[in-house]
């Protein structure tokens, strides 16, 4: 129970300082964010999905690119000030719905898609400080998956996130059955990109 509010409580903090970072119009998903982002979408724009699901969809920009080869994008964001511009930004899209979520909340019957866009989300979920509910949080993601579905792991590597740690949440995902595609090193300007195509 303790652990429960614990985890409650640090959700509502970060949900706090993403609010503030969207408020202040510092949060990631500026428009420096282009090349990377479609770099990152070629690698799974090879086959039309059904079902998208866009975790930490911020301003929507993989969303927008998701609806482009999806017959429908769920795109979610603990942060209902990202949510509220991001149905602003896209509400041409027609495929694309908008949700304020917390993904510990996300049960089995809310499955059922065929491609799981995680981009520079993984590290806000307490990876290092609750690392045994962090693994079932990648179970519950996993098990989000359909069959022969794909995730999209995308990670801005930064000196405070180095690559090994980066790159543990593919070795995780592959540890709980689903194989690795395509992994590639993306390089904008300065900037590294790690990106992985898991399948499961």
């Amino acid at each position: 129970m303790f652990k429960k509010i614990f985890l409650w409580a640090f959700d509502l903090y970060k949900k706090h300082n993403m609010e503030q970072y969207y408020l202040q119009g510092k949060a990631w998903g500026r428009k420096d964010h282009n090349e990377d982002i479609v770099r990152a979408m070629d690698l799974v724009s090879d086959r039309h999905y059904r079902r998208c699901l866009d975790v930490g969809a911020g301003l929507g920009h993989y969303s927008e690119y998701a609806a482009k080869i999806c017959d429908e994008v769920v795109a979610t964001d603990i942060s209902s000030v990202a949510i509220g511009w991001a149905q602003n930004r896209l509400r041409h899209f027609k495929n694309i719905r908008f949700e304020v979520k917390n993904l510990r909340d996300a049960s089995a019957s809310w499955g059922g898609f065929d491609l799981i866009i995680l981009a520079e989300v993984l590290y806000y979920l307490g990876d290092e400080r609750f690392p045994v509910d962090f693994k079932k949080l990648l179970r519950r993601i996993t098990d989000l998956v359909q069959e022969k579905g794909r995730i999209l792991l995308v990670n801005y590597v930064s000196p405070g996130r180095n690559e090994e740690q980066l790159r543990s949440y593919v070795n995780d995902f592959v540890k709980m059955g689903l194989s690795l595609e395509k992994n590639e090193t993306i390089k904008v300007g300065q900037k590294t990109f790690l990106a992985a195509v898991l399948r499961k």
